[in-house]
Formats: structure tokens, sequence, C-alpha cells
């Protein structure tokens, strides 16, 4: 090689958007804190604290990531 450069190139794992089929059958793109927001009603009178469910809408979203279906 005469050039004597150096370049650096950098991969990133394209994700798809995901989509949420609603009951009436429209269709949303999945959004967390949505999630976040409603995990946080239902637990209004429990002790629940945000980090744990910060953590799991993580994992809901990292499962459906991983899931073949993108709706």
């Amino acid at each position: 090689l005469a050039c004597q450069k150096l370049f650096t190139t950098y991969e990133f794992i394209e994700r798809l958007p995901l989509v949420v089929i609603k009951r009436d059958g429209s269709r949303q793109t999945f959004d967390k804190i949505k999630l976040i927001n409603g995990m946080v009603r239902a637990c209004e009178k429990r002790p629940a604290p945000l980090p744990a469910l910060e953590a799991i809408a993580d994992d809901i979203e990292q499962e459906l990531q991983s899931a073949l279906e993108r709706e």
C-alpha cells in the first residue's frame, strides 16, 4: 500500500421501528415513554420506584426488538 493513509469505518445495527396495533386497528410507533407513564399510573398507590419501572420498560423493548415481528 503506497498511500500510507489510515481510515476507520464504524458499523451500527439498524433498528426497524416497532409498531403497536391499537384496539381500533390503527397503528402507532412504539413509545417507551408512554409505556413508562402507563406503568406509573398503574402503580400509583403502590411503592414502585421509577428506576425499576424504567428497567422493566427496557426489558420489554429489548424483547420486542429481538422478536421477528415488527407489529
